[in-house]
């Protein structure tokens, strides 16, 4: 019996440990990659982040490939007028539209100009969204382990 009652206290210590590690990693996470998601969005990533304690989830995370919000800002202002922030967006149809007609007289390139900063950012967050809900489950750091420990 007391060997169980040990079991579930290293349970508890392991659980609360990661929760703490996890809550290490968002922080980091979230101060060095913050500038680059929607600022309303902060929070709702922060509470998915706490809660999912899993291995190798921030190293996925930092091995994104983050679109800039200030340098395509800067390539919308310069070269907008020829569609290339729209084809960077992915955004074909925009982008060969804008190049056939100038940015839409430079209409669509102002606007877009205005609006990128919002869309860059937007865009790195569906990304984080998209690793973080197709991450592996078989990564649960004290999962695992204690999965494999019952099995033996």
């Amino acid at each position: 019996m007391e060997n169980k009652n040990m079991f579930d206290l290293n349970k508890n210590v392991r659980s609360a440990l990661s929760s703490a590690l996890g809550q290490d990693n968002t922080e980091k996470y979230i101060a060095t990659y913050g500038s680059y998601l929607p600022e309303e969005k902060l929070n709702e990533l922060t509470v998915k982040l706490n809660t999912i304690v899993r291995s190798g989830i921030f190293e996925s995370l930092e091995q994104i490939n983050y679109l800039s919000p200030s340098k395509m800002t800067a390539i919308s202002a310069t070269v907008g007028f020829l569609g290339v922030d729209s084809f960077m967006l992915g955004d074909t149809k925009r982008g060969v539209l804008k190049l056939c007609t100038l940015g839409g007289l430079f209409v669509l390139a102002i606007i877009d100009a205005v609006n990128i900063k919002r869309k860059v950012k937007q865009i790195n967050y569906e990304i984080v969204k998209q690793v973080i809900e197709n991450y592996s489950p078989q990564h649960y750091s004290y999962n695992s382990q204690e999965q494999q420990n019952t099995q033996q």
